[in-house]
């Protein structure tokens, strides 16, 4: 663990939140796994590191700078990308959220102001329908940031920051987290929250370890439970939908692996964790960005509610297809 807190970070949970949390979802398959929740701020190393922490750290620096060179490279698609996502999904909540009322001269009568029609001569003791649309949810973004998506991790850092800074501009909340295995430990690191409108942190996004979906979701969900209020939340995973860990499923007890967190036991596990996410009402879909190979793997995963990217210059319409497809389950009223 001490390696673990070197490289992402330190926790941002105190210790005894953490136990429950690993007591909650380190079981079953994930018996013999941990759990380490970090906001990404590392203590200044007491003297230089080397080994594999070095090169985490390095990678970490080198593939940050990496990312903002991207999106320096491409501004104009970018910033054309957040200008056409950010009008289309303002439609879009438009469409699916009901109108906060406003008090007005004609309208519904509020019974309890009438009063003041008389009394006082105002006549603003009706409620209309407002201009202003009441935006009841929250989007978290959570990356899959292990080994596999080495060659897109530019690709990555900027749809993430596209969709983030598109939600920001028309006032919904988002939180962006990425996650991966390293040493049996899952790591999921916080690059923003739902308080700050700076989407910057984004940019620290890079790769790197094994990823196990299915406790990586668990987590979520006992992290987003606590969070929630009664907000609606999208939760929108951008996955190559391959699950894979070198901790083995299934040990005996003598630590001989019985069954590998790959394949078919890998995905129906990350699969019952979206499940689980879905009937908790945590509305989860998925952007897709991989193998042709691993389509029906997103496929059994998360149903019908994903969209597949090839090109960065289709963000707008996917993100635009797949926020349509989680407010259609919804059942707020118009």
């Amino acid at each position: 663990m001490d390696f673990v807190r070197a490289a992402f970070g330190e926790p941002s949970l105190p210790e005894r939140e953490m136990t429950a949390l690993e007591a909650d979802c380190c079981r079953d398959l994930h018996a013999a796994c941990r759990l380490h929740v970090t906001d990404g701020v590392r203590k200044e190393q007491g003297r230089e590191a080397f080994g594999e922490l070095s090169g985490i750290l390095k990678r970490a620096a080198d593939q940050e700078k990496a990312n903002r060179r991207f999106v320096s490279d491409n501004a104009l698609l970018i910033h054309e990308s957040i200008r056409e996502l950010s009008a289309r999904l303002d439609l879009l909540f438009a469409e699916y959220f009901r109108r906060m009322p406003e008090r007005g001269r004609s309208g519904s009568l509020i019974p309890e102001k009438a009063y003041r029609l008389k009394v006082f001569r105002d006549p603003s003791v009706f409620y209309r329908e407002g201009a202003l649309t009441e935006r009841n949810a929250e989007v978290t973004l959570v990356l899959d940031a292990s080994m596999s998506r080495m060659n897109v991790q530019e690709i990555i850092a900027s749809e993430a920051y596209i969709m983030a800074e598109s939600l920001e501009k028309i006032h919904i909340p988002v939180r962006v987290l990425t996650f991966r295995t390293i040493r049996g430990i899952t790591v999921l690191e916080r690059l923003k929250n739902t308080q700050e409108k700076n989407c910057g942190r984004i940019f620290r996004f890079f790769s790197g370890g094994w990823n196990r979906d299915g406790l990586a979701f668990r987590a979520l969900l006992s992290l987003l439970d606590a969070e929630r209020g009664e907000k609606e939340q999208l939760l929108i995973v951008l996955t190559d939908a391959c699950p894979n860990d070198d901790m083995p499923a299934l040990m005996d007890p003598s630590g001989r692996a019985l069954k590998e967190y790959e394949g078919v036991t890998a995905v129906s596990d990350t699969e019952k964790a979206v499940h689980d996410l879905r009937k908790a009402g945590i509305r989860t879909a998925a952007v897709f960005f991989g193998s042709v190979s691993h389509l029906e793997n997103v496929q059994q995963i998360y149903g019908k509610e994903y969209v597949r990217i090839r090109k960065l210059n289709r963000i707008a319409d996917a993100a635009q297809d797949l926020i349509r497809m989680t407010l259609q389950e919804m059942t707020l009223q118009i």
